[in-house]
């Protein structure tokens, strides 16, 4: 599997002055600590509290983007510590693009957990 994935950062992910993520929604929930977010894919592109989200990753996963985000936690503390559940969010047709996330974190969480 040849799957590439790039964390983007503020900024990076607007085309003609449009986020690249705009229309994107919930797509399926990703079991996974904060610190193993960082660990994969590096800071998360937003970490300032929103009304329902402290922290998101933008990601463009082979040609189509995806967000990893936390969902009513309201407090970024909390996440570091007690988040397990995330939401996968996409474009309708983003799916192949979410397995390919999906299996990316877990062949390299079976090549950690090997170490």
């Amino acid at each position: 599997m040849n799957t590439s994935i790039k964390c983007l950062r503020p900024g990076e992910q607007y085309v003609n002055g449009r986020s690249v993520v705009d229309g994107t929604s919930y797509k399926c929930p990703l079991y996974i600590d904060y610190y193993t977010l960082v660990e994969f894919f590096g800071p998360p592109t937003y970490d300032t509290l929103t009304d329902k989200v402290c922290f998101e990753w933008v990601l463009k996963v082979n040609d189509k983007y995806l967000t990893i985000y936390d969902w009513k936690y309201y407090d970024p503390e909390l996440v570091k510590s007690e988040c397990q559940q995330w939401h996968v969010g996409g474009h309708e047709d983003s799916l192949p693009a979410v397995l390919d996330l999906v299996i990316f974190i877990e062949t390299k969480r079976a090549q950690y957990d090997l170490q």
